[in-house]
């Protein structure tokens, strides 16, 4: 009851049109639309009726300017941070982003997002450039289940689900659907094999009485802590890895680590 009573009221269907379209017309003056002349007067519906047949349809880009763009959002041509900000005063020659700039993988959407951002066309423009860029040789499908594609039987391969942190295959939905770049797994490959190369090389090792000595300087950190500060300073490896959730005092711990 309380939901009915506080929801917004719509209009009465028999309400007369007029009435509706001078609502409009309302919303509509209080837009601010150029005059010309440097300054502003509200909208009216003839501006929009001028504005449209002024600009027309956006201008279709060239196939040079589409695979330039898609070079880019697929993360094959260098893109240095200093080149755009991240926010709206973006010109028009850096609003192409790669699709991979803030996580290892995106989502179709994602896609339609970076590819609208890039093209000044039309929403239905805009949806027939993202096909193609899923399409594209250095985008790949996400399989959901690892071992999809690797078993005999095509009934049993599990390309449309997600395994749970407890084993279970759970079915999933076309946005869950997920992407990645070339350039993106050639990085993390990078990323593995060197890690993998550098685990015992004696990189840093600091001596078990020296380590004493720091955690004896750090009485706060609890067991757990402890023990990884000991194994950051003498397991030698060029790489280690540190996993907890927020506010398991991981930062504290670095903390303590670095000191040694």
């Amino acid at each position: 009851m309380a939901a009915l009573a506080t929801r917004a009221r719509k209009p009465d269907e028999t309400a007369p049109f007029d009435l509706l379209r001078e609502g409009w017309k309302a919303q509509l003056a209080e837009i601010p639309y150029p005059d010309g002349e440097g300054g502003h007067h509200p909208a009216t519906p003839g501006d929009l009726v001028l504005d449209a047949t002024v600009r027309g349809s956006p201008t279709l880009p060239e196939p040079d300017q589409v695979e330039a763009v898609f070079s880019v959002l697929a993360g094959e041509a260098r893109v240095s941070l200093d080149d755009w900000e991240i926010d709206d005063q973006l010109a028009p020659d850096t609003r192409a982003m790669p699709v991979t700039l803030f996580g290892s993988t995106f989502t179709r959407r994602d896609a339609i997002c970076a590819v609208a951002r890039a093209f000044d066309v039309t929403p239905d423009r805009v949806m027939v450039l993202t096909a193609e860029f899923l399409e594209r040789e250095s985008v790949h499908r996400v399989l959901a289940d690892p071992e999809a594609g690797s078993r005999g039987d095509a009934d049993q391969v599990r390309t449309d689900q997600v395994r749970t942190k407890g084993g279970r295959l759970i079915p999933t939905t076309s946005g869950d659907r997920r992407y990645t770049t070339t350039e993106l797994l050639a990085a993390e490959e990078r990323i593995v094999t060197s890690a993998v190369q550098r685990i015992g090389e004696r990189t840093a090792q600091v001596p078990p009485s020296l380590v004493d000595q720091v955690l004896q300087r750090h009485p706060h950190l609890d067991g757990e802590q402890a023990d990884g500060v000991r194994a950051l300073l003498t397991s030698g490896n060029g790489y280690d890895l540190i996993i907890g959730q927020a506010g398991t005092g991981k930062s504290t711990m670095l903390g303590a680590a670095r000191i040694g």
